[in-house]
């Protein structure tokens, strides 16, 4: 499993066994990576070998369609939209940026707060750092193929919950600051449960849920 893992980061970066072997070589490396980036390229070499019989590994099939945009005429009115992304490898980035320069349009719906949007500083505690990291990818691409970016539409309205307690944890997830600051009101709508095992855990939520949508009216 952690194999298959380790190929498939390779894949997913861009990261050709040649580049692997210059890393391994390098003088500059220490021993003990070394080695590992010496294994790591025997492995590697050895997969991409073995694809070399026409296999097409489902990392790389974004790769080979990105090479076909080219020829793909049928996208030239097409709009695109991205929904949901917090983060494009390299080789999604170079897809993204085919559909930038190919495309009549592209847009993206990203989930962060105008606060973060505006930040200039890139912090790892923020709940919204990943979303800030797919926004970086998406001006990259765009500067790469010297398209036009529109101003963003920030939705400032929240249609997902009016509740006090959660509009609060929502704000202040994650977020160290050296105020002390907490909720004044009642919690009324979160609930801490401790179980012993991931087994009672769905049970207690599968519980509830069967509850909320039999005797309190939920629906899915």
């Amino acid at each position: 499993q952690l194999l298959k893992s380790m190929l498939s980061e390779l894949l997913q970066y861009n990261i050709t066994d040649e580049r692997l072997h210059e890393l391994s070589v390098s003088a500059d490396m220490p021993t003990g990576l070394k080695r590992k980036l010496e294994d790591m390229y025997i492995i590697y070499h050895a997969f991409n070998e073995a694809m070399d019989s026409g296999e097409i590994p489902k990392e790389t099939v974004l790769s080979y369609v990105t090479g076909l945009l080219s020829k793909a005429d049928f996208i030239k009115d097409c709009t695109f939209l991205f929904d949901g992304f917090t983060g494009f490898t390299p080789v999604q980035e170079i897809f993204v940026q085919g559909l930038i320069e190919k495309s009549d349009m592209v847009y993206a719906t990203v989930t962060m707060d105008r606060e973060t949007l505006n930040s200039k500083d890139k912090d790892n505690f923020n709940r919204f750092f990943m979303s800030s990291l797919a926004i970086g990818s998406l001006y990259r691409c765009a500067a790469n193929c010297k398209a036009k970016v529109m101003n963003p539409v920030v939705l400032t309205e929240n249609h997902r919950t009016e509740k006090e307690d959660l509009l609060y944890l929502e704000r202040n997830l994650f977020r160290i600051t050296d105020e002390k600051n907490h909720y004044e009101d009642e919690v009324k709508n979160i609930y801490l449960a401790s179980m012993e095992s991931p087994l009672e855990e769905v049970q207690c939520v599968a519980e509830e849920i069967y509850h909320l949508v039999r005797d309190e009216g939920y629906r899915y």
